[in-house]
């Protein structure tokens, strides 16, 4: 509604000074801006969102890689712990970077509920305490696996709303990532498992 207002408020100025074409040009000008401002509008609604609820996703990720990754025994599955950390530290910071541009804030600190999260963290941690070896291993892939099917439920729920191709382009390819990571996990936990 906002933006269909500012458009017919704009246009109408355009066609009182059709008579004067250097004026019309600078007034172009000032519709086009209107125009650029309603879509950073929109970028601050479902966008910001989704970056808030996918940064504290992701931060919770990086949580359990740390928490994990001195416990873990496997080199392959210390390698994608480790690409897991590095690779959602950086999606935080480019979230964080996106949110600053549109003058809203970075999300805050990670959240133990959030997004429809089922449980907190620090409850599905508390289960590996005592699990050491494989059984932490497989565990682990199991916790980091369901993880990644509820940021790829968070794409789902927000990719028809989400209006800045560069956030709804990184959505798509986090989803994309995640299944990879999902699938690899789950080929891990059966070769750790012996199935």
């Amino acid at each position: 509604m906002l933006a269909e207002n500012a458009q017919v408020a704009a246009k109408k100025w355009l066609n009182l000074n059709t008579n004067k074409v250097e004026e019309n040009m600078k007034l172009e000008k000032i519709y086009l801006a209107l125009i650029l401002l309603i879509s950073s509008v929109a970028f601050a609604g479902m966008d910001a969102q989704f970056l808030d609820e996918m940064t504290m996703h992701h931060k919770q990720a990086v949580e359990m890689a740390k928490m994990a990754g001195k416990k873990l025994s496997s080199s392959s599955v210390r390698k994608i712990n480790k690409k897991i950390m590095e690779d959602q530290t950086k999606d935080i910071a480019k979230m964080n970077k996106w949110k600053k541009e549109v003058g809203s804030e970075p999300a805050a600190a990670t959240s133990e509920k959030h997004a429809g999260m089922d449980m907190p963290m620090d409850m599905n941690m508390s289960e590996m305490n005592n699990l050491k070896g494989k059984d932490f291993d497989a565990k682990y892939l199991e916790m980091m696996s369901a993880h990644h099917s509820q940021a790829i439920s968070m794409v789902q729920k927000y990719l028809s709303d989400l209006s800045n191709p560069n956030v709804k382009s990184f959505a798509e390819k986090t989803a994309k990532i995640q299944e990879s990571e999902i699938e690899k996990m789950s080929k891990m936990k059966k070769e750790i498992s012996g199935q």
